[in-house]
Order: structure tokens, then C-alpha cells, then sequence
């Protein structure tokens, strides 16, 4: 039987798609909490992270790239680390090199069958026509362009105040995002606030959206900071907002995710000790700061963002096996055409009477 064609649209149709997807995922942004300004609404969307972590020095890098669903041109980002983090550019096609590194392998299989080439040619040419396819309690304490942002990274000593200073340059300051402030201004973090930058040299804001940003801070435990204010979680507890989380993990061993003493029910597609780790996240770590192999742990969480009372650690697995999704076979059939067996049947039937016509015939006494 054969496996049917994936489709692929051409011409006028295809490219209004692809100018309706490039919109649509044109927001990408590194950020825990969406603050836009006052009066407009920004839904946190999917998500993709890649956390690095080297527990010989303790550092995390922390790379994200982000959609938002939202209608206004310019809004803002705040991220939560719990030391001082140092910011730069990542390359957008990080998460494609990681993306196609955890795809099934595909295997090609070759089996006998009897079939007619004629159908089989009336088939392809149907098939063909398809194609395939500081400030008061607030310190300022580093301002930077990054990536089409300007960052600003914060210390605070309590929430209400970080919360007007936000206001003041831009951001929002609802209850719920002062609630979310709270316990990072208790814990003494530092929070970063990113903001789309005016456009440069002719660019537009959509240009400045193309690279994800990396944040390096030292941290006791690897962690990703998961909590989110209470409007941005759903109605529904148990599914969160429905948007896709998914952290990539590179690290020593194979890691699994926490919340204090709960453990993460995120899905694990993918965990395995690879030697590429240099060419598959180069382009978003320093110089020298992807190790030669490791482990790499994918997680998806199709639920985020959803209520936690913490934010997410990793420690070792408890179980070490690798999880290596099955190869994707395909079976490539070699046709036996039915038409040339008759043909090689009748040859042979023709030759056997050609030869006994050969034959002499024995003369009468």
C-alpha cells in the first residue's frame, strides 16, 4: 500500500499562508510576565527555552524565545533571576538546530511485490498534478540595548514601588502583576524589564523581533521561572491557557523538573547523551560555554501558562534511561511488474514449441 503524499500549496494561496504565519509569530520576546502599557492586553503564547547549566561554575544560561498574543505595537517584558544576569543576542535559528535534532530518524526499507507497472504509471501521473510537499526603592542597575530591546535590569525592595516605577516608564502595574512582583522583591532577585526598541537604520520593529535573548546569572539550581500572574493562567486550573511550553535542557545528566515538592508532570519527548552539543547550541551560549557532550532533555507543557505555587528546579532524574522517539520507517517497494511475467510465460511457452518443431521426425520403415 502505498504512503500517501504530504501536500504542499503553491502560487497565490501559498504565499498569502506564509505571510499570514510570519505575522502571526512575528512577536518573539524573552519574558516571564507580559507588562504592556496601561489600557492594552497582551496573553502570554508558546514558548521555547534553552537552559545550559555548568555546575562546576554554578551558571545558567537561560536563552527564551516567545509569541504574545496582543494588538498593540509596543509593550513590555519583565524577567525574574535571583543574581545579576548578563544579557546578548541569540540567534533565532538555535531552536530550528534544536528542533531538528530531536526528530525521529528516518530508515528506508526496500520489499518485493507483484504489481502492474501500468496502473503504477497512471497512478504517478494523477499523483504529479499534487506536489509534494535608582529610583527610590527601585536601583537601575544596567540599562542595555539588546536584540531589538532595550533592557533594564532592576532591584527593588518592595512591590508597590517597583510597581510604580514600572508605571512611570511605561509598563503596567496591575494588582495582579504586583502580586506576581512580590515574592522575587522578597527573595531579593533581580528583575529585568525588556521593551521593544524604536527602530534603527530603517528597520522595523518586525525586523528586531528575529533573534531570542540570553540571560546568564549564577544560581544555586538550574531553574526556569515559571510563575505567572493570576490573569495570565486561564480559567481552567487544570489546563492552564493552553499554550505550548517547551525547554530544552543541556546539562551533565538527564534532569527532571520540580515545583519545591512536586514534581513536574511536564512530557519528556526526548532525553539522550549527545557529542554535538557544540554545533547545536553555539550560536546561543558564549564562546566556550557549550560543553563537548552532555545530555539534553526536552520538556513540553501544553498547560502553560498555568497556576504554580514555585517556580521550576531541575535536579538529576531518577530514572536515567534515554527516551529516543521511534524511527519513522519508510518502505519503498520494488514492483515486480505482472505484465513481464506474462511476457517472460509466453517467451518461454514459444521457445519450448520452437524447439520441438526443431526436432526431426523419426522417418517410416
Amino acid at each position: 500500500m502505498m504512503s500517501p503524499r504530504p501536500i504542499v500549496m503553491s502560487g497565490p494561496a501559498a504565499t498569502m499562508l506564509a505571510v499570514a504565519a510570519n505575522v502571526l509569530a512575528a512577536l518573539y520576546a524573552s519574558a516571564c510576565c507580559p507588562a504592556p502599557p496601561r489600557g492594552t492586553s497582551v496573553q502570554i503564547a508558546d514558548q521555547e527555552i534553552l537552559i545550559v547549566w555548568d555546575p562546576s561554575t554554578k551558571t545558567e544560561h537561560f536563552i527564551r524565545r516567545a509569541s504574545f498574543s496582543t494588538k498593540t505595537a509596543s509593550f513590555g517584558f519583565l524577567v525574574p533571576t535571583p543574581t545579576m544576569p548578563t544579557l546578548a543576542e541569540a540567534s533565532d535559528v538555535l531552536f530550528t538546530h534544536l528542533a531538528d535534532a530531536i526528530k525521529p530518524k528516518h530508515v528506508e526499507e526496500t520489499r518485493m511485490r507483484l504489481g502492474s507497472w501500468l496502473f503504477n504509471r497512471l497512478n504517478f501521473m494523477f499523483a504529479g498534478s499534487v506536489k509534494s510537499l535608582d529610583e527610590g526603592s527601585v536601583r537601575v542597575l544596567l540599562t542595555q540595548r539588546v536584540a531589538g530591546y532595550d533592557a533594564v535590569v532592576l532591584d527593588a525592595d518592595d512591590p508597590e514601588g517597583l510597581a510604580r516605577w514600572l508605571q512611570e516608564h511605561g509598563y503596567d502595574s496591575r494588582p495582579a502583576l504586583v502580586e506576581w512582583l512580590r515574592p522575587y522583591v522578597a527573595a531579593k532577585w533581580k528583575l529585568t524589564a525588556f521593551k521593544l526598541a524604536a527602530p534603527e537604520d530603517g528597520r522595523t520593529s518586525a525586523d528586531e523581533t528575529r533573534y531570542a535573548v540570553r540571560m546568564s546569572f549564577q544560581t544555586e539550581k538550574p531553574l526556569f521561572p515559571f510563575r505567572t500572574p493570576s490573569d495570565q493562567q486561564g480559567t481552567n486550573p487544570d489546563q492552564g491557557s493552553g499554550s505550548l511550553l517547551r525547554i530544552y535542557f543541556v546539562g551533565p545528566e538527564k534532569v527532571s523538573g520540580s515545583f519545591g515538592g512536586s514534581l513536574w508532570d511536564a512530557h519528556v519527548p526526548y532525553a539522550d547523551k549527545r557529542d554535538d552539543l557544540v554545533d547545536l547550541i553555539s550560536s546561543g551560549v558564549p564562546k566556550g560555554g557549550s560543553p563537548a557532550s552532555g545530555w539534553l532533555t526536552v520538556f513540553e507543557d501544553h498547560r502553560w501558562p498555568r497556576a504554580a505555587g514555585d517556580d521550576l528546579y531541575f535536579d538529576a532524574a531518577s530514572d536515567p534511561t534515554p527516551v529516543v522517539p521511534a524511527p519513522i520507517v519508510h518502505t519503498r517497494f520494488q514492483v515486480i511488474p505482472i505484465e513481464g511475467l506474462g511476457a517472460v510465460a509466453l517467451v518461454a511457452v514459444l521457445l519450448v514449441r520452437w524447439r520441438r518443431s526443431r526436432r526431426p521426425t523419426a522417418s517410416a520403415p
